[in-house]
């Protein structure tokens, strides 16, 4: 999320935030700060303030629910408090809870939609390892 070719600090033709990686905090110009955490210790959400709250690759974690439910504490500033959540979704229980929320506004989108972000080896890969499943819309499966 912060590092990397797809991470905050590389964004192109955005200010590219100071990065503390002993704090995990990042820093505009502006003076925005960000802090992050990690989802294995949601308790370590308790007591934090902010605007907004990013959670990334939700399904993938081992307790997502109290990750969300630790984060959804945490915006409690301004006027405008926003939850984003991205993940690679999976039928699991916390993501049906976390789409059925009144607030919630979904957008969705292939890594095709993303392919200029990436190298064009792993697009070229991702062809070859997956293909689409015959008889099902919008289905993925990996080549046997």
């Amino acid at each position: 999320m912060v590092e990397g070719a797809s991470g905050l600090r590389a964004l192109p033709g955005h200010e590219h935030p100071k990065y503390d990686s002993s704090r995990r905090m990042l820093r505009w110009n502006n003076g925005a700060v960000a802090y992050g955490f990690l989802a294995e210790q949601p308790e370590r959400l308790r007591g934090h303030q902010f605007m907004a709250a990013w959670a990334d690759e939700f399904c993938a974690r081992k307790r997502p629910r109290n990750v969300v439910s630790n984060l959804w504490l945490g915006p409690r500033l301004g006027d405008d408090l926003r939850l984003a959540v991205t993940t690679t979704p999976k039928p699991i229980s916390a993501l049906r809870k976390l789409r059925a929320e009144v607030s919630c506004v979904m957008t969705q989108a292939a890594t095709a939609a993303n392919a200029a972000s990436l190298a064009g080896s792993f697009m070229e890969g991702i062809g070859a390892l997956w293909r689409r499943a015959p008889g099902r819309a919008g289905a993925w499966r990996p080549d046997g």
